[in-house]
């Protein structure tokens, strides 16, 4: 079946490379949170990515993997609280939610509905996150407080109407119970400061950003668009209970235009004050550019191909160059061609070299991927294993970076099916109860040398010459 949802081509590319990053730093933390990394900022940094993720899937309009997410932040939330403990079986659980999401991202991917059943997965997360109960919160209000504002904002409600442009008044309810009233308020908020200013918010979108609301929402936009036009925007948000849209003028006075008749709207009240303070963006502190690029490795490959045509043309020039030389070498035209021809093929040189650069990807991409692995081995298989990667900032094509994937893994499963042995069988040994696999990259002469080690029992010769024996592979 077709997955019907609300967005662009455009907007679903951005959506999976977002999903993509986020899923693989869940992955990385979640296994670092097993090991006994659990800090503040690692289970924040957890906490926020899932928050992140369920943001954006409910925007997109994929309400099964808004809901997995949700479900899967209630139990990073008490995690973060200290309401529930790390152990195993809870990070075992979040990692299941964490498969699962993959899948309902390969949907978004493919835009076919597939069969990935949910519904073992958010029990499994129910139980785990019912351990412990955090203490309840008290019943929040469906109700805003009135926006008051500052000297400042009543002057830019002044600035926009001297300039042609109106002030609204935007009072909304999300619902108290709605569990992504957060997501609809932070939507909002983002289409209104595409078609104008947002003067002032309650509660303030950073607040928002931190789900810290409630029920409602208001807001005062400056802006030139019509107060049709603005309620049209406003109607793009889904899940909005009530709405009224309101002109506002500095001495506080508005006129109602309700865009949902409800005899129990929630009112807003302009309230003037002299004791504002200057807004973040009047202290000059604007966003900050990223300071690098997302290309498709398609665009690369074809640079790299136009410079591979361009080196065989500035050889041809060469020889030209030299043709020439030989029946006009006094003449100065002919060497001025030979010192442009030979600017050129540095420039081609260097060209060449920083386009292949820019092909490299760290090793990393592939390393990060497999604490997840071995950690799921070791559980399966009741051992307990220690893995270390060394060199993940060693450089490589992205060809290779491709191949060495699955040859890894195997070589991992063997390490940890074979090598490490069970915890009672290393304590008899004389051996720490937790083997250790030790993974690592470097440059070597020419090449990249990739290195997998363990500190396990290593190949049983009798073992396996029985077997060969048996086998009649030797005599």
């Amino acid at each position: 079946m077709k997955l019907v949802l609300d967005a662009s081509p455009d907007d679903l590319k951005v959506f999976l490379e977002e999903a993509e990053e986020l899923l693989q730093l869940l992955d990385e933390d979640l296994v670092a949170l097993e090991k006994g990394s659990e800090t503040p900022d690692l289970l924040q940094e957890i906490f926020r990515a899932a928050h992140t993720l369920k943001g954006s899937s409910a925007a997109l309009g994929h309400k099964r993997m808004a809901e997995l997410t949700h479900v899967m932040e209630t139990v990073l939330d008490k995690l973060r609280q200290g309401h529930l403990q790390v152990s195993t079986p809870v990070v075992s659980a979040l990692l299941d939610g964490l498969d699962a999401l993959r899948s309902l991202k390969d949907e978004v991917e493919a835009l076919e509905v597939g069969e990935t059943d949910l519904a073992e997965t958010l029990t499994r997360l129910s139980q785990v996150g019912s351990e412990v109960q955090p203490t309840a919160e008290p019943a929040g209000k469906d109700d805003a407080p009135p926006l008051e504002l500052g000297f400042g904002e009543e002057q830019e409600v002044a600035a926009a109407s001297e300039r042609g442009e109106k002030a609204y008044l935007i009072s909304v309810s999300v619902g108290i119970d709605n569990p992504f009233r957060a997501v609809r308020a932070w939507q909002l908020l983002s289409e209104l400061s595409q078609i104008g200013k947002l003067i002032k918010s309650v509660p303030t979108k950073e607040a928002v950003e931190e789900e810290r609301i409630e029920g409602s929402l208001q807001i005062l936009l400056a802006t030139s668009f019509s107060e049709e036009q603005v309620q049209a925007v406003v109607a793009q948000v889904p899940d909005l209970l009530k709405v009224e849209i309101r002109e506002a003028s500095v001495n506080g006075n508005a006129e109602a235009a309700p865009v949902v008749s409800d005899d129990d709207k929630s009112k807003v009240t302009v309230l003037a004050s002299p004791s504002g303070k200057p807004r973040a963006e009047e202290n000059g502190k604007g966003p900050k550019l990223a300071k690098t690029v997302r290309i498709d490795i398609g665009r690369l490959d074809t640079m790299m191909n136009l410079v591979g045509e361009l080196v065989i043309e500035r050889t041809r020039l060469l020889r030209l160059g030299d043709q020439l030389g030989g029946k006009y070498a006094d003449e100065g035209l002919v060497r001025a061609l030979g010192e442009t021809t030979q600017h050129v093929g540095r420039i081609t040189d260097q060209l060449q070299e920083e386009i292949t650069k820019a092909r490299l990807l760290q090793i990393d991409t592939v390393f990060n991927k497999l604490p997840r692995l071995v950690r799921d081995l070791a559980v399966s298989s009741g051992k307990k294993v220690d893995f270390i990667i060394k060199g993940q900032d060693t450089e490589l094509d992205r060809s290779v970076i491709e191949e060495i994937g699955d040859p890894l893994v195997h070589l991992l499963r063997n390490a940890v099916d074979h090598g490490i042995e069970p915890p009672d069988e290393r304590i008899v040994a004389g051996k720490p109860e937790i083997g250790t696999i030790f993974l690592s990259a470097r440059h070597e002469e020419n090449g990249i040398c990739i290195t997998v080690e363990d500190d396990g029992r290593g190949i049983d010769t009798r073992r396996l010459i029985t077997a060969a024996l048996a086998k009649g592979t030797v005599s």
